[in-house]
């Protein structure tokens, strides 16, 4: 019974792929084409309508980010639900909203201590006429990478209208 029982979760919850991802190599996932400055490792998940793909550096802990693409139906599009998943104790809150290659993106920012080291976190979502996409970006103020990367969402670019 217990055989079943794990063939029936492993084909429920798949695993987590993972892939080490060179610098400013290019990887393409769910239409969006991602690039770093430095080795990453990605993990991709995919259930079912929903899938995502967590992305840290091989070699430091500067940065943490975790893309997420869902159904529309799931209304998750309004700030409330996923911006306070994100933000615990936050200073100087900001909010904008950006134009990248034609699509209206709005950022959610703040700054924050965990463990203590100084971090901005940000949350980026946009909508497709089918999916809802966010990112959830935790990263060291301290960080070697240029800021405008990071602000600017030079780490990402949309492959096409969507996938």
């Amino acid at each position: 019974m217990a055989i079943v029982f794990l063939i029936f979760l492993s084909l429920s919850y798949p695993l987590l792929a993972e892939e080490v991802l060179k610098k400013d190599e290019p990887y393409v996932w769910e239409g969006l084409s991602l690039q770093f400055p430095e080795n990453v490792i990605l993990k991709g998940f995919q259930r079912q309508a929903e899938s995502s793909l967590k992305v840290f550096p091989a070699k430091n802990d500067q940065f943490f980010l975790v893309i997420r693409r869902f159904p529309r139906e799931l209304g998750l599009d309004t700030e409330g639900p996923w911006k306070d998943a994100g933000f615990w104790k936050e200073t100087n809150p900001t909010s904008v909203e950006i134009q990248k290659e034609g699509r209206k993106i709005k950022i959610y920012s703040a700054e924050q201590v965990r463990n203590n080291n100084s971090l901005m976190l940000s949350v980026w979502f946009w909508a497709e006429p089918r999916f809802n996409y966010w990112i959830w970006l935790a990263r060291k103020k301290e960080g070697s990478t240029s800021e405008d990367f990071w602000k600017t969402g030079g780490f990402f670019q949309f492959q096409s209208k969507e996938p």
